[in-house]
């Protein structure tokens, strides 16, 4: 039989409590660097528990885009649509180069979505220094195709309809059917007898010339 003095037993107890110590010790650094890891891992959002991100609903819900080209093929004349949610919709035209670069805005409006704005296919004039937008089916604003003001009015467009008002005249505008030069736009209307009529409308002085025949 062995005989295990007290010392030796001591040791042994020391030992084993010194292992179990030492690798519970490797067991909690381990479990540590793991939830470390973990949790450096998983987005934090700021604020309380109950905190909810939603996103940010869009104000409109679709854009149209169209655009034409001056006579030379030099400049652009584009048009933004966008349809937003409370019914109405926003005009945007910019004017640019061929490369659609150096873009400018040329005139934004927000309309109730029962009205309308349009490019003609003839918007520029030949010299690209004019250029007209079409607003609803009774209108047409015209523009310089820099953007600047015209210089007698010192607006930034002048509209068909109110010159033709100015000129006393109750013509309601039929369509523009082209340039006849670099400053003479030819419009079509139809009088209050209902008769067709064609003028020539003078840019920028709005001098208005009544024609011979319709074009």
């Amino acid at each position: 039989m062995i005989k295990i003095d007290k010392k030796t037993e001591w040791e042994t107890v020391y030992v084993c409590l010194l292992a179990v110590f030492v690798s519970s010790f490797f067991v909690w650094q381990s479990n540590k660097d793991f939830g470390k890891k973990f949790f450096s891992s998983v987005p934090i959002l700021a604020g309380s528990k109950n905190t909810i991100v939603s996103p940010v609903p869009s104000s409109t819900l679709d854009i149209e885009t169209a655009s034409q080209v001056s006579p030379d093929g030099t400049k652009k004349l584009h048009l933004k649509i966008m349809h937003n949610k409370d019914l109405t919709k926003t005009y945007i035209f910019t004017v640019s180069d061929s490369l659609d670069k150096d873009k400018k805005l040329l005139f934004q409006q927000t309309l109730h979505e029962s009205e309308s704005m349009g490019l003609p296919f003839n918007a520029w004039s030949p010299d690209n220094k004019f250029l007209f937008i079409y607003k609803n089916d009774s209108n047409a604003l015209l523009f310089k195709a820099s953007g600047e003001l015209f210089t007698n009015d010192q607006v930034r467009y002048l509209s068909v309809l109110d010159i033709f008002k100015e000129k006393n005249k109750t013509n309601r505008l039929l369509e523009i059917t082209g340039w006849a030069s670099q400053d003479l736009l030819i419009v079509n209307t139809l009088d209050g007898n209902n008769q067709n009529s064609s003028f020539w409308l003078e840019i920028p002085s709005k001098a208005i010339i009544p024609l011979a025949s319709q074009f």
